[in-house]
């Protein structure tokens, strides 16, 4: 069995949860940095998205579709809840996440705040403004569920706090991270504990890329 290679720039929040889940499993990787579109991802992945997996004959794309597939390959620390209730909620938090959260978080907050200045753009203020409030509520939201919770899915660490690790690393770079971040004691907490695994400070990302 050959070495799988995990294509993404490592500034990918995606990128980086799937990095997350090789570490957490234990599993040795090769990281080819490419951006999206470029000729292998859009060889893999239909709207040339990152990441993509490339293992021996299988070509995988989606972040959850690379993750489940390492998961049930590789022996190692299982990345998923064994008992149905958890792993469903598991699969609920990931999925209000990819639908509910990140446009608003990513495209248009840490993107439009972080992304878009780096490259010598000017950041859209207006389009900032109208997604901290959305972004809150989404935390929030969030902060309700950990409650006494060590994890999103229950007593388990899963995939569903590697989807939601990465950027909430970006968001509390931000300057409106502190309004955003507010009294959000649980979800401060919750990012305290992953913040200091292993695999998410090995994951960290270089910001000029």
């Amino acid at each position: 069995m050959s070495t799988p290679i995990l294509i993404g720039i490592p500034a990918s929040t995606y990128v980086r949860t799937a990095r997350m889940a090789f570490e957490e499993k234990w599993v040795e990787y090769i990281l080819n940095p490419l951006q999206p579109h470029s000729d292998e991802v859009n060889a893999i992945h239909p709207f040339g998205k990152v990441p993509v997996l490339r293992h021996d004959n299988i070509r995988l794309a989606e972040t959850l579709a690379i993750c489940s597939y390492l998961d049930q390959t590789f022996d190692g620390p299982p990345l998923q809840p064994e008992r149905a209730e958890e792993k469903s909620k598991m699969l609920q938090w990931i999925g209000i996440y990819n639908t509910e959260c990140y446009t608003y978080m990513s495209p248009n907050l840490v993107i439009e705040r972080i992304v878009i200045p780096m490259q010598g753009g000017t950041s859209d203020e207006d389009r900032i403004a109208a997604s901290v409030p959305l972004v809150r509520h989404r935390l929030e939201m969030f902060d309700n569920r950990l409650g006494n919770s060590p994890w999103l899915a229950g007593k388990t660490f899963s995939l569903a706090d590697m989807f939601l690790g990465p950027m909430l690393f970006y968001i509390k770079m931000i300057p409106e991270s502190e309004q955003l971040m507010s009294g959000l004691r649980d979800l401060e907490r919750w990012y305290d504990t992953i913040s200091n695994r292993d695999s998410f400070k090995k994951t960290m990302p270089a910001m000029n890329q």
